[in-house]
């Protein structure tokens, strides 16, 4: 499963700034306690498996590596 193509001379370094207004009540798939949860565990776990067209799972191999640097107070938040 492939993401769609770069732009010609994207910025390698720009920046990503992401907020949601309701606070994930845990980073831990299991103890979570609301539905909203799941929109934050989305953007920080990845899948292991999708559904492919011809409905049967298959792996999601990923080739690309994704660094994240927490702004202040946020490392509290994750547990870090």
């Amino acid at each position: 499963m492939k993401s769609v193509p770069l732009a010609a001379g994207f910025d390698r370094n720009a920046e990503f700034s992401w907020g949601y207004s309701i606070e994930v009540t845990s980073f831990d798939p299991h103890r979570g306690t609301s539905g909203f949860d799941q929109s934050w565990l989305f953007a920080v776990y990845d899948r292991l498996v999708f559904s492919a067209p011809d409905g049967k799972l298959k792996p999601i191999e990923g080739d690309d590596t994704v660094r994240l640097k927490l702004s202040g107070g946020a490392g509290a938040l994750l547990g870090a």
